[in-house]
């Protein structure tokens, strides 16, 4: 497939923007996938694509709250754990759809998936602070599905670890959203590996979005604590349906 100039472009800042978004609030590709499918790329390709700049863009804002003390390893790593075993399986049953011809098919439903899903979503308010449950019970669930379904598909994954954290952890928003990255840095890099070894990456179009992402990411980093999420939810819910009607009936 060829990719004019003008599309590139408007790939890269897509990225950029993607990039800001996910350091916000997460869920920069439930915008980046969409956008990918709509300018014709492959499910699996576009899925490995954002991958590779979202890999970048998330470790790059993870290391920016690493260094302003705002993380909780000590508590949390055992989730990673879970993750990682999780992805693998996800991106396993991935590459058997898209063998079988059946992720063309299974992609706009989970379009509308998470599209509803963001619709649905209660707003975590800042300060906010739920009730918790037992450690090995968040470690085990939570890290396991945002695993499996990180690897499946990913869109969405951020907002849902994040929600998981206010609603199961008791963080308050900027909590949630700063511990959320390095369970996706471990799903993303790990689907990631399996999914360059499987030959799925476009080098030059996904290095080209990765920079933009990275430059994306440490701004959005700088200023999550700004941010407007009314405005990004409804983004978030928008293009996931317009892609998923595309793809449905245009293609």
């Amino acid at each position: 497939m060829e990719i004019s100039t003008t599309l590139f472009i408007f790939l890269i800042i897509t990225s950029f923007f993607t990039g800001i978004l996910n350091a916000i609030a997460g869920g920069g590709g439930m915008l980046m996938v969409p956008v990918l499918l709509m300018a014709g790329v492959p499910p699996i390709n576009a899925i490995a694509i954002n991958k590779l700049q979202n890999t970048a863009g998330t470790l790059t804002s993870s290391l920016h709250y690493l260094r302003n003390g705002f993380l909780d390893l000590r508590s949390n790593w055992p989730a990673l754990i879970f993750a990682l075993i999780t992805t693998c399986l996800g991106v396993s049953f991935l590459q058997h759809l898209s063998s079988t011809g059946k992720l063309e098919q299974v992609i706009p439903y989970l379009m509308i998936g998470i599209a509803l899903y963001m619709a649905l979503l209660p707003r975590v308010k800042k300060g906010q602070n739920n009730g918790k449950i037992p450690g090995w019970l968040f470690h085990s669930t939570i890290g396991s599905s945002a695993g499996f379904y990180g690897g499946l598909f990913g869109p969405g994954t951020g907002p849902m670890v994040i929600s998981a954290f206010t609603a199961f952890r008791g963080y308050n928003l900027k909590q949630a959203v700063t511990n959320s990255k390095p369970m996706m840095v471990v799903i993303n890099t790990t689907a990631l590996t399996m999914l360059i070894f499987g030959g799925y990456v476009w080098w030059t179009l996904g290095l080209s979005m990765m920079i933009g992402n990275i430059l994306g990411a440490y701004l959005g980093a700088g200023i999550m604590h700004r941010s407007k999420h009314k405005y990004l939810k409804l983004l978030m819910v928008a293009v996931p349906l317009i892609s998923a009607i595309k793809l449905l009936f245009f293609i």
